[in-house]
């Protein structure tokens, strides 16, 4: 009895030792990530409507990914610089380089180019790996 009774306390603080590093890990960094990143960027990136706006600013007019419509887009001074944080750069994003991956990695990562991008994204919030999110 008492045997079972230690195999059930450890199993207890095995699971909850790995919700709580999954939550932390999912929820609260990369919100702690955001918030930090939106008080030191105060920059907004307004993405023109028109081309001749769009080449005023800098900016390349084309189709992002699949969309079906031509939109701007306005290059980052940042982008493309290495990362651990999305605090680091003007998108307020950092995305993992080297392809997704569902497994906790520590690891840096880069400034986005664009303020749109597609495929399957994984941020790194303080030098770790958030969840792969595929869009297209």
């Amino acid at each position: 009895m008492k045997g079972k009774l230690i195999v059930f306390i450890l199993f207890a603080i095995f699971y909850f030792y790995v919700f709580a590093i999954e939550f932390i890990r999912f929820t609260v960094i990369p919100t702690v990530d955001r918030n930090i990143a939106q008080m030191i960027q105060k920059k907004i990136v307004v993405t023109p409507k028109t081309r001749e706006d769009c080449f005023k600013q800098g900016g390349e007019w084309r189709k992002p990914g699949p969309w079906p419509k031509e939109v701007c887009m306005v290059p980052y001074a940042d982008g493309g610089k290495k990362c651990f944080a999305g605090l680091e750069c003007e998108a307020r994003d950092c995305l993992f380089s080297s392809g997704p991956s569902n497994k906790t990695i520590v690891a840096s990562g880069y400034c986005p180019k664009y303020q749109i991008y597609f495929g399957c994204i994984q941020k790194v919030h303080f030098a770790i790996t958030d969840k792969a999110v595929c869009s297209d």
